[in-house]
C-alpha cells in the first residue's frame, strides 16, 4: 500500500498566501480550481498533524463550495452502468462465488497441502513441484445445474490457479460493492464482519455486514455502521474468509482482502492486495 505525506509548508505566511491564490483562483465552476480549494480545507482539518499548521481557517469556517460554486448540484455525474452490463455483471459474479469458488478453494488447498508436505521431506525442488502440477492438470471442475459440461476445463500450473482464485476475489468485490453499496474503503477495511439478528417474533433470521464509515468520520478509526446484507452478500464473506484464511493465519492479520505476492500457489508471506 502506498502512503501520501502531506508536507507543511515552511510558514504561516506561505500558508496564508497559498489559501489566498486559491481563493482568487477559484470563484466559479472551475473543477481544477475547486480541486486546490479542497486541498486548502483539507490542511485545516489536518492541522495537528502538521508542523507548521495554518493560523485559520482558510475560508471563515464555510465550506469551499461556498467560493468555488461548484456543489454536487452541479457537478456532472458519471452516469449508472446500464442494465445491459450490470445484470450480467452480478450475474456472473453471483455464480462464480457459488460452486466454482468451492472447486478452486478445494484445489489450492490441495495443492498447497502437497506442496508443503513433500518440501517438509527434503525433496528436491524438481520433486516438489512436479507432483503438485499434477495434481492440479487432474483436478476436475464441477458440472452445474442446468449445464452440459464443467465451469471451466482443466488447467496447466499454479499461475493458472492464481489467475482463478484472483477473479474469485473479483467476483467477491462486484457481489458486495453492488449489492450492499458500500464505499471502496468501507468493503477494503471489512473484518469479521457478518452478523446475525432475529425477527422480533424470532421466525427469520437477517443478517448484516458490519463494517465502518471513513467519509464522515471524526477520526482515522471510521464510524461503525451496519448493512442489510443479502444472502449473496454473505455467501461472498464466506467464500472471502476461506480464501484468506491461510494468509491471514501467517501474517497474524484480520484483513480478508490479502494475496500472496508472485505465482504460486503455495503459502508465503502475505501482502495487501
Amino acid at each position: 500500500m502506498s502512503v501520501v505525506v502531506i508536507k507543511p509548508t515552511t510558514s504561516a505566511t506561505a500558508h496564508a498566501n497559498l489559501y489566498g491564490r486559491a481563493r482568487r483562483w477559484c470563484m466559479g465552476p472551475d473543477l481544477s480550481g475547486c480541486r486546490s480549494l479542497k486541498r486548502q480545507a483539507a490542511l485545516w482539518l489536518q492541522r495537528h498533524k502538521l508542523g507548521d499548521p495554518p493560523p485559520e481557517h482558510p475560508f471563515d469556517g464555510e465550506r469551499p463550495s461556498a467560493f468555488s460554486g461548484f456543489n454536487g448540484r452541479s457537478a456532472k455525474r458519471w452516469p449508472f452502468t446500464p442494465d445491459a452490463v450490470a445484470v450480467p455483471l452480478i450475474s456472473s459474479a453471483i455464480r462464480l462465488i457459488a460452486q466454482p469458488a468451492d472447486d478452486l478453494i478445494a484445489l489450492r488447498d490441495q495443492a498447497a497441502s502437497l506442496y508443503e508436505e513433500r518440501r517438509a521431506r527434503g525433496l528436491t525442488r524438481p520433486s516438489v513441484r512436479q507432483p503438485v502440477l499434477k495434481l492440479i492438470a487432474a483436478f476436475k471442475f464441477t458440472c452445474l445445474d442446468g449445464e452440459d459440461a464443467p465451469w471451466h476445463p482443466p488447467i496447466v500450473g499454479t499461475k493458472q490457479v492464481r489467475f482463478l482464485v484472483d477473479r474469485i476475489y473479483e467476483a467477491c468485490f462486484v457481489v458486495i460493492s453492488y449489492l450492499v453499496g458500500a464505499r471502496v474503503s468501507e468493503i477494503l477495511a471489512l473484518a469479521d464482519c457478518i452478523e446475525q439478528r432475529c425477527s422480533a417474533d424470532g421466525t427469520e433470521i437477517f443478517s448484516y455486514l458490519r463494517g465502518r464509515v471513513f467519509k464522515t468520520a471524526v477520526d482515522d478509526a471510521g464510524q461503525p455502521h451496519l448493512w442489510a446484507a443479502p444472502q449473496a452478500v454473505a455467501r461472498a464473506i464466506d467464500v472471502l474468509e476461506r480464501l484468506s484464511a491461510p494468509l491471514r493465519e501467517q501474517a497474524g492479520r484480520r484483513e480478508l482482502w490479502l494475496a500472496m505476492q508472485g505465482h504460486g500457489s503455495s503459502t508465503r508471506a502475505p501482502s495487501m492486495s
